[in-house]
């Protein structure tokens, strides 16, 4: 979560939103009343000024207007394309007001931070007991590779019990 400055042309007001990679959003289950999810490119750097709306704030901020698809706002200062407006539903349940895409730049990367949570889905195929090894491997190989940053962390895989995403 972060907070956004969002400007339409009037006043700037601050935003609660959400930074997610490309295809998240559909992950949980989330539809589109307008628009589109974040392409894959959106998630790199240059490319991530784009934003979705959720259906409660663009009723509230941009009185429901359907034509808002592909219009430019300024979030944090910068020119930033409004690509999709969720459905009303359980989006709308929550703080967030916003997403945005989760693009880092080089310099932006830092292995002394842990914050990031992770959440997928498991192919068909795969269980949780393999994903878990997989997922013990990948953190045992981040620890060999930086060790400074981390000592003591770890990762493991768990089942997400009654998606809370759409349950709030």
């Amino acid at each position: 979560g972060r907070n956004l400055n969002v400007s339409t042309g009037d006043l700037p007001e601050k935003v609660q939103a959400r930074a997610i990679t490309p295809g998240w959003l559909s992950m949980v289950g989330y539809e589109f009343a307008h628009g589109r999810s974040f392409s894959e490119d959106e998630g790199t750097p240059g490319r991530d000024q784009v934003i979705i709306l959720a259906n409660r704030y663009w009723r509230e901020r941009f009185n429901a207007d359907p034509n808002v698809i592909g219009r430019t706002i300024r979030v944090d200062g910068k020119p930033t394309t409004i690509v999709g407006v969720l459905a009303a539903g359980p989006a709308d349940r929550l703080q967030d007001l916003a997403w945005v895409p989760l693009a880092f730049t080089p310099e932006q990367l830092n292995h002394d931070f842990h914050w990031i949570l992770v959440m997928g889905r498991l192919k068909p195929d795969v269980s949780l007991e393999q994903a878990n090894a997989n997922m013990v491997a990948v953190a045992k190989r981040l620890a060999d590779d930086f060790p400074k940053s981390n000592t003591g962390w770890g990762a493991s895989v768990e089942p997400l019990q009654n998606n809370f995403l759409s349950q709030n």
